[in-house]
């Protein structure tokens, strides 16, 4: 790795070395008990080693000059949970190196990352969390994309995302409550400009101490800023009074109206008129409902989120229009199969830990890699108004496993576009969307099969690259061995259909995954 791209990613390993100093001290030991012999918390580590040998017939991803390569990858990595009852975190790193046979591409390497860390005192009196995260992006939505992280795709570049959120709770006597907080991000793309950004937001709620009543009110107030490395600061801030009306503990409505400013769209802030209304519904445990709409200068926001489950079955969808900051745009944003489906499967199963051992079992039974965007977007200088739709359906039988995830995003630019090559520069609007089928079907119990189907399509309006499709069409067997091995065998066929750089595609794959 280039001493720029560590120079870079920087911000992402303090951010993780502040992780593993405050996990660390828990590590010696599984638990630790607090008075009475009650367990105050647990730590699970996990290394790992996964090795793979594939065959491709297209590794440089071009129908011009396809490149058949032997593909080598050694994936050391470990995963670490922290929980107690102020401390609650969970990391899981992987250091990936590719090693191209038969080819003259060079060898290269990189991470994968996703972590999250929260404290707080059991009085409820402040928290602090934090979020990173390192993953693959594309930099154009245009571009070529592959569904395999490990090809050297000229297109996709690391992406580090860093997150610290301190939060702070006051009690006003007995007749109100005061809660602030503040999210600090920074964002770093290797090797480019596109993306790279760094802002806050901060907030306050003022609301009665007293909840659950039938009437009910809040004042809000936050700020937003953003600055991308090249560009100009995007900032707004909102004043905002709320009132609330709870008939009973299923149904809460409520309306607010205020003011806000932002110079999203002019070069200086404008502040006008800012108001709406949400709906909630939780008639059981197993189905919530929500919507929420409000009117801004820059045009409307909305959420909607509906999510029913049953006992094999769970099905989520959401509709969300928001503004999205300078970084990556579209798609799900830096979200991989694995945070999309923690996110699906968070009603069937509440306990985090065994949660993430049902997604990894589903993941690895679907031939769905972890580590790979769910459904990527595209890296941007600009701010835009963005709106994504999202379904979410999985079905467990007795042996058999079915997933099915589908997402719809627009991407209406709203400011100046600062450095070339973004995408925003040939059009103000990009479309994308995809679906992912996933069926999988234990044949052993200590063996299955699985198939998997993704599609991805861009929209744009330029007229000589209008629009590009991708299929991939991919079946894996995974044997469960002794001693915490797991052997993978997969094939796979990708069609990409561009006027830039279609190609066709052809892999096999041999995976050994052991742990420690």
């Amino acid at each position: 790795m280039s001493s720029k791209a560590l120079d870079r990613s920087s911000p992402l390993v303090v951010g993780v070395c502040m992780a593993a100093g405050l996990l660390g001290p828990a590590c010696a030991q599984e638990s630790a008990e607090g008075p009475g012999g009650v367990s105050r918390r647990q730590v699970t580590l996990e290394p790992r080693v996964v090795v793979s040998q594939g065959y491709t017939s297209n590794l440089k991803l071009s129908s011009a000059s396809p490149d058949a390569a032997l593909v080598t990858t050694l994936a050391p990595g470990l995963s670490l949970q922290a929980r107690g009852l102020e401390l609650n975190g969970n990391l899981d790193y992987s250091l990936n190196g590719n090693y191209y046979m038969k080819s003259p591409e060079p060898d290269r390497v990189y991470h994968r990352l996703s972590s999250q860390l929260r404290w707080a005192p059991t009085d409820g009196s402040m928290f602090v969390q934090a979020a990173a995260t390192i993953s693959q992006q594309n930099l154009s939505a245009l571009g070529p994309r592959s569904v395999d992280p490990n090809l050297p795709n000229p297109n996709s570049t690391q992406v580090a995302n860093l997150s610290v959120m301190p939060g702070l709770r006051l009690r006003l006597g007995d007749a109100a409550i005061l809660e602030s907080q503040v999210n600090l991000t920074l964002n770093r793309a290797k090797d480019t400009n596109l993306g790279d950004s760094s802002g806050y937001a901060a907030g306050a709620v003022l609301r009665p101490s007293r909840s659950g009543t039938l009437m009910g009110w809040q004042v809000m107030a936050d700020l937003q800023s953003s600055q991308p490395r090249v560009g100009r600061r995007v900032a707004s801030d909102r004043l905002i009074g709320m009132l609330t009306y709870r008939p009973n503990p299923d149904w809460e409505a409520s309306v607010n109206f205020g003011s806000d400013a932002n110079n999203f769209t002019s070069e200086h802030k404008e502040r006008k008129a800012a108001y709406g209304f949400q709906l909630g519904w939780r008639p059981s445990p197993r189905t919530t409902a929500s919507l929420g709409a409000d009117h801004r200068s820059y045009g409307s926001t909305h959420a909607l989120s509906f999510e029913h489950r049953l006992a094999r079955l769970s099905l989520r969808i959401s509709d969300i229009q928001q503004i999205a900051p300078p970084g990556v745009q579209g798609g799900l944003g830096t979200r991989t199969n694995y945070d999309l489906l923690f996110q699906m499967l968070a009603s069937l199963e509440p306990d985090a830990g065994k949660r993430r051992e049902l997604v990894l079992a589903t993941l690895k039974a679907s031939g769905l890699s972890p580590d790979a965007v769910s459904a990527p977007g595209f890296l941007s200088s600009a701010v835009s108004l963005s709106r994504s739709r999202q379904v979410g359906l999985l079905w467990q039988g007795l042996r058999t496993t079915v997933s099915v995830s589908m997402a719809h995003s627009r991407n209406q630019r709203l400011g100046a576009v600062s450095l070339p090559g973004d995408d925003f520069g040939l059009g103000d609007r990009i479309t994308q969307q995809g679906g992912v089928l996933a069926l999988s079907h234990r044949l052993t119990p200590m063996s299955s099969l699985s198939l998997g189907y993704t599609d991805q399509r861009t929209h744009t309006e330029q007229a000589s690259v209008n629009s590009t499709h991708l299929r991939t069409l991919s079946a894996a067997l995974s044997v469960r061995l002794p001693q915490s091995r797991t052997l993978s065998f997969s094939v796979r066929r990708a069609e990409m259909e561009s006027p830039l750089q279609p190609y066709v595609e052809n892999a096999v794959t041999g995976t050994l995954q052991q742990l420690f």
